[in-house]
């Protein structure tokens, strides 16, 4: 606990030893590429978390450049959140501030791959889909991505896995307990009530009620694992030297009060945006999802920024596939190396829609 402690240091020190940069008004932010409910008056603001209250983007900006740890939450599948995501990167770049960046994306032990490209005389960014395997690990479109990793390269920006490995998840959400469950510290620190309850109430209506109820606990034990993970990696990048981290990860991950923050040292100034889907006649901010308090009054998110929705198939029907292909993939009753939940269990797909 020592070196967190001297994290929580050697960060404000830097805040208050830095030297000022003339910030200039910010560049408009890209244009948005969604067109569902585009119209709604939300589209394109942002807003407090906690009051509703509309936030202009310069104040957005500014605060963002005044945190330690900037978490950036996205529906994986909008190309607005990502490129929302790589404007906030250029504007905190160009104010004088340069972040690590922590992805969600990448697994804990894909760094070697990472240090590998970034060896390289001329590292190119198109590398890195099939290096670090990233649409053939389910994630959406690498080019959505990589402005944030060009930007990274070109600003000498260090970039961190924040995914444990992916066997270390899969033993976990089948309710086995590799070391990293212990190493994390997740069975010291659990989260309380209501947040535990929250999170399986989560973990239950993203995969559409078709999870057996004794698969979500080690799911949310997964889950609290990837958030600790990413945890980690923020200490490792400012005990490295790093003035402040930028996280890229999903929504869910991203909320103060269960998420990424609630593993982070003691003391570290944190900034949540959840880049928010509007929908047709929703126009009170506080009403949607991600406005739902709770405990203790504490927004899941300190600012709301709106975007148009996007086309999707129904996640429910996709989910309803899946399991009706591990069914029929699953040996007949008495092959009795398999168990009864093992198949329901293998059937987790890798990235479930966050909610």
């Amino acid at each position: 606990m020592q070196s967190l402690s001297r994290v929580c240091a050697i960060t404000a020190l830097f805040f208050l030893t830095s030297p000022t940069h003339a910030i200039s008004a910010p560049q408009e932010p890209p244009p948005l590429v969604g067109h569902l409910d585009a119209d709604n008056p939300l589209v394109g603001r942002i807003f407090d978390g906690g009051t509703g209250a509309e936030v202009p983007l310069d104040e957005a900006l500014n605060r963002a450049r005044r945190s330690e740890v900037i978490l950036l939450g996205e529906r994986h599948d909008n190309p607005d959140h990502h490129a929302l995501q790589a404007y906030a990167l250029g504007e905190l770049i160009a104010s004088g501030r340069r972040p690590a960046l922590v992805f969600e994306m990448i697994d804990g032990d894909q760094g070697e791959a990472l240090d590998t490209w970034r060896a390289a005389t001329t590292p190119d960014t198109g590398d890195l889909n099939a290096l670090l395997s990233w649409e053939s690990r389910g994630w959406p479109s690498f080019s959505w991505y990589e402005p944030l990793f060009a930007q990274a390269l070109k600003e000498n920006l260090p970039i961190f896995p924040g995914n444990p490995p992916r066997t270390q998840v899969h033993a976990i959400s089948l309710g086995e307990t590799p070391d990293s469950v212990t190493t994390l510290g997740l069975l010291d620190n659990p989260l309380p009530d209501p947040l535990a309850s929250d999170l399986l109430d989560t973990l239950r209506d993203s995969h559409c009620g078709m999870i057996p109820e004794s698969d979500l606990s080690p799911i949310a034990l997964a889950q609290r694992a990837k958030d600790a993970t990413m945890a980690q990696a923020v200490v490792a990048a400012l005990t490295g030297g790093a003035e402040s981290v930028m996280i890229i990860t999903g929504s869910e991950h991203a909320r103060t009060d269960r998420g990424v923050p609630f593993y982070l040292p003691k003391g570290l100034s944190h900034l949540s945006i959840a880049f928010v889907e509007a929908f047709e006649g929703e126009t009170d901010p506080l009403a949607y999802g991600e406005a739902k308090v709770v405990t203790d009054g504490t927004p899941p998110y300190d600012l709301l920024w709106f975007t148009p929705r996007i086309e999707r198939r129904d996640p429910c029907e996709g989910l309803a596939e899946h399991f009706k292909d591990q069914e029929e993939a699953t040996p007949p009753p008495n092959d009795e190396s398999q168990t009864r939940s093992a198949p329901q269990r293998e059937s987790i797909p890798a990235n479930p829609p966050h909610p």
